[in-house]
C-alpha cells in the first residue's frame, strides 16, 4: 500500500451545519498525500495553482439572497453580511431655502428646493456566534460611524431574544431570534449620505476560538496597564479638535473608523478582548529633564505651544499652554505626545469605573533629554544617554556623593520638585470619585538606593512621608503603594567591596500606609539560543513550552545560578546561587517572591548579619505585580525588560534574539505567568492576612495602548512611534489572534473530527473566514500550505505538525535494503529551469482594511522563469505575508533534490513528514523529509531535501495602507446677520446664517436660545465665505468711492479676486462688516491684492451700502468679522416680535444636540433692519424769511435702484416722514409727521434738522441731517 497515493476521502465543514461524517483515516489520507503534493506542485504544477478554498469575494459583498451558507469566522475578519429583514422606506420631505447676492445693491435672489430624504430599518446577517465584537464598518467602501444611529448589536448566544421592533412590525411570536447567529439591527438608517439607497455594507467581526480554554490570555487577563501616558487628549473621552482658525478643525483624538474618541474605543475593544478583566493600571506621565537628582525638574509638558484644542483647552495642574515647557523634537516632531490634560485624566477614570473596571493610578516619569544634551553623566559617562529611563536618576556624582550628606541634599531637591506631581494627581484621583488603589512612584531604584552620611535611604524617607500624605487625602478606602523594580524590590549589594547586604525599601513597605508590595515584574524565564547545542535544549523542545516557562517562574537564571559576566553567559558558565554563611539563598534570588515574603530580614552591614531584622513583618501584607510583560520579539523570556525604540539609549533585543517580531513569544510568557500564580502550591497562603501572597488577580499586564488597533500602528502619520508597536509589549493587535493549532482543531472538529492534535503548530493567525459549505480539506489546505505543515495519523489521532527541518533519525546507507530495481540510495536533482524563480501569495491585510494583498518574492540569482501561486483568503499583515512567501519559494527551491531508498520491514518507527539524516556512502550528509512511505517486502521511502533554516519566516516590516477616516465635523464659525438685503420679490426683515467649517458637515442647523430646549430656526446647506479684519477699518465717505482707506482682511474660507468697476456698482463682491455700532455695514471694492501673509488687501470701497450709511461713518475694528455677501447664506423671516431683543443663538452639525459642544453659542442683537426705511438723501434746509424750507428726496428699500424716468417704488405702505429741528444743545425745537418730502418751519434758534421716513411695521427709520449756518 502505498499511503501517498491513497485516495483521500473528504470530509464536510458546512458552515451553515457543523454535523459532518466523522472520517478519521480519510483525514489521514489526506494529510498524507498533502504531504507529497506541496512539493510536486510548487516544483512541478502549474504557474498558477488553484483549490476551492476560502474566497475572498465573499468576504466584500452585503447581499440579500435566499438560502445562502452562514459564514464562519476565526480570528477577526471582514464580511459583507446578508439582508435579513428590511421595512418600507420611509420619506420626509424638507424645503431649503438658499439666498445668493442679487444683480445690483438691492435685492438678493433666493432659490427654494424640495428634499426627499428617506428613511429604513434593516436587520443584516453577519455569522456565526458567539463573536466577541462588532469593530468597524465600511459602507460602500467608505468607513462610517454607527454611533449616531440606533443600533442593536445580536452576539449570537443561544438564549437571545427576538429584536423588539421585528417584534413589534412582524407580531409577537412571530419574529425569528436567529440564535446562533451573529446580527445587527440599525432603526431607521437615514440613507441621505447613500444617494437615498441602502449601501453596501461591510463589517469587522472579530470571533475568539479559546472562550472556554482556562489557560488562553484572553480568558486569564484580569488586570492590565493602559499606555501611554503621555498625549495631551489620549486619554479624553470627549471628541476634542485642533483648531487651525475659526471652523477649520481637525480631530486630535478621534482617529478610527467608528468615529468615536480613540480611548473610548481602545477601551471597548480591551473589554471585549478580555472577558474577565477587572482592573485597569493608569499611567499617567510627566517630565523629568536631567538624571542628575539635584539638577532634575519634574514637570508637565506639552507638543506644541501653538495649538489650540477646542472645546477644552489643555491644563495640568494649574499649568495652562502658555506657561507649560514644550517637549523635546526630533527631526521637527515632538519627542513625546505631551502630559494629558487633568480633563483628560478624569474622564478616562470615568470611563473605566462606567464599565465596572477598578482603577490603580500609576504617575509615571518620561525623560525628556535628547540627544547630544551635554548633560553631565552622573554616572561619570561623556553625557547623558538620550531618553532614558527614570531609573538612572541618581545623585551627582554617584561614586563620591553615595554614602554622604550631600546625597539627603539632591534628593530632597528632587523630591521638591517630584512631590508636587502625586499630590496633585491625588487630589485629581479624589475628584473624580476615588480609585481602588494610587502609587506614589515607580522604579526610581537609583534614588532608592542612595545612602547619605548615616546609612539611612533618604529617597525611602521621603517616599514615607509622601504616603502619609497622599493616605490623607485619598482616605482609608484607597490601597497605596509603589511599584519597585524587580531588581529593587528586595535586597541591595552594593558591589563597592564593603559587603553590605541591606533592603532599602522595607521601611517603605513596611510602612502603615502602605496597603501591598508593588513590583515591576521583568524576570528573566528562559535561556534560550538557536540552534540545539545550548544547555536549555537538552531539557526542552521549544521556547514556546508553557511547561518550561513555569519551571523558570521560581528556578533557573536568578533563581539557582546566575551569570557572572557576559562572557560567563555567553559560554553559559552558570554559577549556583548559595547563601553558605546563613543558607539564606532567597535574599540573592530575585525571583524567590516566597522567601523574600515569608521570612525576616536581617541586613548584613559590611557582611556581618545584624542582631535584628527589619521593619519587615514576613507574610504581613500581599505582593501585587504592578507590572508584567515581554516584548514580542524573538526570544523576549530571555530578557523581557528590554524593548526597541530607537530614539532611547535604553534601545536593545534580549540576550541571544535575533531581533525579528514574535507574538507568540509575549504570548507564551504571560500565559505561563497568569496560570502559574493562582495555583495555591505556587502561591502560599498568609497566616497574618489569610490571603494569598500574591494577588494573582491583580498582575498588571504591560501594556495595552489606548490608541486604538489597527489605526496604531498603522496610521504613521499620526503617531510618531508607530514603529515600536511591531516587537514592543503592546497587547493590542496580539490579544485575540488565533492560534494555528486552536484554529485547526476547531475546523475538524466542525466537521465531526475530533481526534486531532494540533498543539505543535505554534503559530498565530489574525484571522481566516469560511463563507459557504465546503470539505475539510478544502477548508484545511490552505493553512497546511502557508504555514508548511504535514499530518500523520497515528493510533487513531490525527497529529499536525509544522514542518522543522530537524532531523530526529539518523541512518547510513549500510542500514539500507538493496533491491534488485534500484541502488541503495538515488538522489536526483530537478533542472534549474524546472524551478520555480518566483512565488506569488495573495491574502486579506489585515492592517490596511482587508483590503487584497499581494506578496511577490523572486530567489536570488534564480536562472528560471517560472512563478507559483498561492492564493488564500487568510488574513496577514504585508510584512508577515512577504516573510511566508520567501520561505515557501526557499523551501520550494530546496525540493528540487528528492531520495529515494528502502528500509527493513520491520523498522516502522519512521513515519511520514519524519526528517532523517543520511548519510551516502560518499560521507556527504542528507537531511531529508519523507514524503512517502510504500510498505511491502521492504519499506520504500521517497524523500525531498530539508533544512532546519528553511521554516523561520522572518516578518520583513511594518506595512500598511490604512484607510480614509471618516468625516468628523468639529465646531462651525457662524454668524447670524440682521442685514437690510431683501430677496427677490419680499418684504420685511430677514435674518441670513452664515457658516463655515473643514470639513464641512452637510449641514449646520442654526438655533434660537442656550441649551438642549434651544428653537430650530433653520440650516445652512453651503459653507459661507468668512473672513476677519487683520487691520482697523476706518470711517469712510459714502455714495462715492472710498480712495483713501483700505480694508485688510484674511479669510478662513472662499477667496477674493478683483473686479471691474461696473461689477463693483452692480453689487459684485458685496461684504457685510460688522462696525463698532455693532450693526453690519455692506460694502462693495474693486481692487483686490492677495499678500505674502495670506491676508487680502482690497482699495476703491464703496461703503455705506443698503442704508449701512452710520456703520460706514463709525469704521470697524481689528478683528472684526467680515461675510462675503452670496452664496451660503440662507435666509429666513424674521419675526417682529424679535425685533429690538437681544438673545443667544447656537449652531452647529446637523445630526448633533444643541446645547453642547461642538455647538457654539454668540449673542445676537435683532433691529429688524431689513424693514427699517432708510435715510432720505439730499435733505437740505433754504431759509425763507423768518422760516426754514426743507426738503429732501426720499429713498426705497425695495426697487429703488432702477434707472427709467419717474419716481422710484415707495417700499412702504404709505408716504410718512418725522422731522425734528434741534437747538444747539440738541433740544428738540420743532417736531412734526409729514405726509410729502418737504416742510416749512420757523428758523428761529434751530442748528440741525432730521428727516426720517416711517414704516407702519417698523416704525422711524434712520435720519438724514443737515447742519443750519
Amino acid at each position: 500500500m502505498t499511503v501517498a497515493a491513497a485516495a483521500a476521502s473528504q470530509f464536510v465543514v458546512s458552515a451553515a451545519n457543523a454535523a459532518a461524517p466523522y472520517i478519521a483515516n480519510a483525514a489521514a489520507n489526506y494529510a498524507a498525500s498533502q504531504a507529497l503534493t506541496a512539493a510536486q506542485n510548487l516544483i512541478f504544477g502549474p504557474v498558477v495553482r488553484r483549490h476551492e478554498g476560502p474566497r475572498r469575494e465573499e468576504i466584500r459583498f452585503h447581499n440579500a439572497a435566499e438560502g445562502a451558507g452562514i459564514p464562519r469566522v476565526y480570528g477577526r475578519q471582514r464580511i459583507g453580511g446578508q439582508t435579513l429583514w428590511i421595512t418600507d422606506f420611509q420619506e420626509v420631505t424638507e424645503v431649503i431655502k438658499q439666498s445668493s447676492g442679487g444683480k445690483g445693491i438691492t435685492r438678493s435672489v433666493e432659490t427654494q428646493h424640495t428634499v426627499y430624504r428617506y428613511t429604513v430599518s434593516i436587520a443584516i446577517g453577519l455569522c456565526e456566534g458567539e463573536i466577541s465584537r462588532l469593530a468597524r464598518v465600511w459602507a460602500d467602501g467608505r468607513p462610517v460611524s454607527m454611533k449616531d444611529w440606533n443600533v442593536r448589536i445580536y452576539k449570537g448566544t443561544e438564549d437571545q431574544l427576538p429584536d423588539p421592533l421585528i417584534e413589534a412590525v412582524e407580531g409577537v411570536g412571530a419574529a425569528p431570534a436567529y440564535r446562533g447567529l451573529a446580527y445587527l439591527v440599525i432603526e431607521n438608517l437615514p440613507l441621505d449620505d447613500f444617494g437615498n439607497r441602502v449601501p453596501q455594507f461591510n463589517f469587522e467581526v472579530e470571533r475568539q476560538l479559546l472562550t472556554d480554554h482556562p489557560e488562553a490570555l484572553e480568558n486569564l487577563v484580569t488586570a492590565v496597564t493602559l499606555i501611554p501616558g503621555s498625549g495631551e487628549s489620549v486619554y479624553s473621552t470627549t471628541p476634542l479638535f485642533l483648531e487651525a482658525e475659526e471652523g477649520v478643525t481637525q480631530p486630535d483624538n478621534v482617529h478610527n473608523s467608528p468615529g468615536e474618541t480613540d480611548a473610548a474605543v481602545s477601551i471597548d475593544h480591551l473589554v471585549s478582548t478580555f472577558p474577565h478583566l477587572e482592573a485597569v493600571s493608569l499611567v499617567v506621565s510627566w517630565f523629568g529633564s536631567d538624571l542628575r537628582a539635584g539638577d532634575c525638574v519634574i514637570e508637565p509638558r506639552i507638543e506644541d505651544s501653538t495649538r489650540v484644542l477646542v472645546p477644552d483647552e489643555w491644563s495640568v495642574a494649574g499649568v495652562d499652554r502658555e506657561a507649560a515647557t514644550e517637549v523635546s523634537r526630533i527631526d521637527g516632531a515632538p519627542a513625546y505626545g505631551g502630559t494629558t490634560s487633568d480633563q483628560g485624566v478624569t474622564e478616562m477614570i470615568a470611563a473605566l469605573h462606567d464599565r465596572g473596571l477598578e482603577v490603580m493610578f500609576h504617575p509615571f516619569i518620561l525623560m525628556d533629554i535628547p540627544a547630544g544634551n551635554g548633560l553631565a553623566d552622573p554616572y561619570g559617562g561623556g553625557e547623558q544617554g538620550a531618553y532614558p529611563w527614570r531609573g538612572r536618576i541618581t545623585a551627582h556624582p554617584l561614586a563620591s556623593v553615595d554614602k554622604t550628606a550631600a546625597a539627603r541634599t539632591q534628593v530632597s531637591s528632587f523630591f521638591a520638585t517630584y512631590r508636587p506631581m502625586i499630590l496633585h494627581y491625588a487630589a485629581l484621583c479624589a475628584e473624580a470619585g476615588g480609585v481602588e488603589s494610587f502609587l506614589i512612584g515607580s522604579e526610581l531604584r537609583g534614588l532608592t538606593r542612595l545612602r547619605d552620611e548615616t546609612g539611612t535611604f533618604p529617597a525611602v524617607d521621603e517616599l514615607v512621608t509622601l504616603a502619609s500624605e497622599v493616605r490623607a487625602i485619598l482616605g482609608a478606602g484607597t490601597k497605596i503603594s509603589y511599584g519597585a523594580d524587580w531588581s529593587e524590590y528586595g535586597a541591595y549589594q552594593p558591589g563597592d567591596g564593603s559587603g553590605d547586604v541591606l533592603f532599602p525599601l522595607d521601611d517603605l513597605w513596611a510602612d502603615e500606609d502602605v496597603d501591598f508590595i508593588g513590583i515591576d515584574n521583568y524576570m528573566p524565564l528562559t535561556d534560550w539560543r538557536d540552534g540545539g547545542g545550548h544547555l536549555d535544549a537538552e531539557d526542552w523542545d521549544s521556547p514556546y513550552d508553557r511547561d518550561y516557562l513555569q519551571a523558570r517562574i521560581a528556578g533557573g537564571e536568578n533563581y539557582d545560578w546566575y551569570y557572572a559576566d557576559l562572557t560567563a553567559r555567553d559560554a553559559q558558565t552558570r554559577t549556583p546561587i548559595s547563601d553558605t554563611a546563613h543558607g539564606e539563598d532567597w535574599i540573592f534570588r530575585s525571583k524567590d517572591l516566597t522567601g523574600w515574603w515569608g521570612e525576616a530580614h536581617y541586613p548584613r552591614p559590611d557582611g556581618v548579619r545584624a542582631a535584628t531584622p527589619t521593619a519587615w513583618v514576613p507574610e504581613s501584607k500581599p505582593i501585587r505585580f504592578t507590572e508584567i510583560g515581554c516584548a514580542a520579539i524573538d526570544k523576549g523570556a530571555n530578557q523581557p525588560n528590554v524593548f526597541l525604540d530607537p530614539k532611547s539609549a535604553e534601545s536593545a533585543v534580549p540576550y541571544y534574539s535575533s531581533g525579528e517580531r514574535d507574538d507568540l513569544a509575549a504570548r507564551r510568557f504571560l500565559e505561563a505567568q497568569l496560570s502559574y500564580w493562582p495555583e495555591e502550591e505556587n502561591n502560599p497562603v498568609s497566616s497574618l492576612y489569610a490571603g494569598p501572597m500574591l494577588s494573582s488577580d491583580r498582575l498588571y499586564l504591560y501594556a495595552w495602548d489606548a490608541r486604538p488597533f489597527p489605526d496604531f500602528p498603522a496610521r504613521g502619520d499620526i503617531w510618531a512611534d508607530w514603529r515600536n508597536w511591531v516587537t514592543g509589549h503592546w497587547l493590542n493587535g496580539r490579544a485575540g489572534r488565533v492560534p494555528l493549532s486552536a484554529l485547526i482543531q476547531h475546523i475538524a472538529a466542525d466537521a465531526g473530527l475530533t481526534q486531532v492534535d494540533a498543539s505543535a503548530c505554534e503559530a498565530l493567525v489574525t484571522g481566516y473566514m469560511l463563507g459557504q459549505p465546503m470539505t475539510g480539506r478544502a477548508a484545511l489546505e490552505p493553512l497546511f500550505e502557508l504555514y508548511q505543515l504535514d499530518a500523520v495519523e497515528r493510533a487513531g489521532v490525527l497529529i499536525v505538525k509544522p514542518r522543522t527541518g530537524i532531523s530526529s533519525v539518523s541512518i547510513t546507507e549500510d542500514d539500507m535494503v538493496i533491491t534488485d530495481e534500484n541502488p541503495p540510495l538515488t538522489i536526483a536533482r530537478a533542472q534549474e529551469s524546472d524551478l520555480p524563480a518566483q512565488l506569488i501569495v495573495t491574502y486579506t491585510d489585515g492592517l490596511s482594511d482587508y483590503q487584497p494583498g499581494v506578496a511577490t518574492v523572486t530567489a536570488p540569482g534564480a536562472h528560471g522563469v517560472s512563478a507559483a501561486r498561492i492564493d488564500t483568503a487568510v488574513v496577514l499583515e504585508a510584512g508577515e505575508a512577504e516573510g511566508r512567501a520567501e520561505t515557501l519559494l526557499v523551501e520550494a527551491r530546496a525540493l528540487r533534490t528528492s531520495l529515494s531508498f528502502a528500509l527493513p520491514s520491520g523498522d516502522m518507527t519512521i513515519e511520514l513528514s519524519d526528517v532523517l539524516t543520511v548519510e551516502a556512502l560518499s560521507g556527504e550528509l542528507h537531511d531529508c523529509r519523507i514524503t512517502s512511505i510504500t510498505d511491502g517486502p521492504y519499506r520504500a521511502i521517497e524523500a525531498v531535501r530539508t533544512d532546519r533554516g528553511l521554516f523561520t519566516p522572518r516578518y520583513t516590516g511594518l506595512s500598511t495602507r490604512p484607510g480614509e477616516l471618516p468625516r468628523i465635523a468639529g465646531p462651525a464659525a457662524f454668524e447670524i446677520l440682521d442685514i437690510p438685503l431683501l430677496p427677490a420679490g419680499q418684504d420685511g426683515a430677514f435674518l441670513r446664517a452664515a457658516a463655515y467649517a473643514a470639513p464641512w458637515p452637510g449641514r449646520v442647523n442654526v438655533y434660537r436660545g442656550s441649551g438642549t430646549e434651544a428653537a430650530l430656526i433653520g440650516g445652512v446647506s453651503h459653507p459661507a465665505s468668512l473672513g476677519r479684519l487683520v487691520a482697523a477699518l476706518s470711517p469712510g465717505p459714502v455714495s462715492r468711492w472710498d480712495e483713501g482707506n483700505v480694508l485688510r482682511v484674511r479669510m478662513v474660507s472662499g477667496h477674493l479676486a478683483s473686479l471691474t468697476e461696473e461689477a463693483a456698482l452692480s453689487g459684485a463682491g458685496q461684504l457685510a462688516v460688522r462696525s463698532t455700532t455693532g450693526e453690519w455695514e455692506i460694502l462693495s471694492f474693486r481692487d483686490a491684492v492677495l499678500e505674502e501673509d495670506g491676508s487680502y488687501t482690497l482699495r476703491h470701497l464703496l461703503r455705506g451700502q443698503r442704508g449701512t450709511e452710520e456703520e460706514a461713518l463709525a469704521g470697524a475694528a481689528y478683528g472684526a468679522r467680515v461675510v462675503m455677501l452670496g452664496t451660503g447664506l440662507e435666509a429666513e423671516p424674521l419675526d417682529p416680535s424679535l425685533w429690538g431683543t437681544e438673545g443667544i443663538w447656537q449652531a452647529g452639525p446637523a445630526g448633533k444636540p444643541p446645547g453642547a459642544f461642538p455647538y457654539r453659542e454668540q449673542t445676537v442683537r435683532l433691529t429688524g433692519s431689513g424693514a427699517r426705511p432708510f435715510a432720505p438723501a439730499h435733505v437740505t434746509a433754504t431759509p425763507s424769511g423768518d422760516d426754514l424750507m426743507i426738503s429732501w428726496v426720499r429713498r426705497s428699500r425695495i426697487g429703488g435702484d432702477g434707472w427709467s424716468a419717474g419716481d422710484i417704488p415707495l417700499g412702504e405702505s404709505s408716504e410718512r416722514y418725522l422731522v425734528r429741528a434741534r437747538a444747539e444743545d440738541d433740544t428738540i425745537l420743532h417736531e412734526e409727521e409729514v405726509t410729502t418730502p418737504s416742510l416749512t418751519i420757523a428758523a428761529s434758534g434751530v442748528a440741525r434738522v432730521e428727516v426720517r421716513q416711517i414704516s407702519a411695521s417698523f416704525g422711524a427709520g434712520r435720519a438724514a441731517s443737515v447742519d443750519i449756518a
